[in-house]
């Protein structure tokens, strides 16, 4: 292995600014997490977030209609989608027992 060359204090703080310099690069662009959350609290995700709970036949068809206008990933549409379905499992369930079959 080549042995490292030792860095003056000069050069060393050059480096260790060149450094931080690119960390700052690189982390100012990474807002795509910040824009998911803000996107996750609009009002139209919310009003698909509770018609998935309240009705979701109506919730799950709203989701994947408006896949592109609510920004979602793929990850939260299927995760969505299946807390959709074990609701309405869970529905038709409780009328069939009301029903009394």
């Amino acid at each position: 292995m080549a042995k490292k060359k030792k860095l003056s204090k000069e050069e060393l703080k050059a480096e260790n600014n060149k450094l931080r310099q690119e960390v700052r690069a690189k982390n100012a662009g990474s807002t795509e997490d910040s824009e998911r959350i803000v996107n996750s609290l609009k009002k139209e995700n919310i009003i698909a977030y509770a018609l998935i709970l309240l009705l979701p036949i109506v919730g799950v068809w709203w989701l994947w209609h408006k896949r592109e206008t609510l920004k979602l990933n793929n990850a939260s549409m299927l995760l969505w989608t299946g807390i959709g379905i074990i609701i309405l499992v869970e529905q038709v369930m409780l009328i069939w027992q009301y029903l009394g079959y």
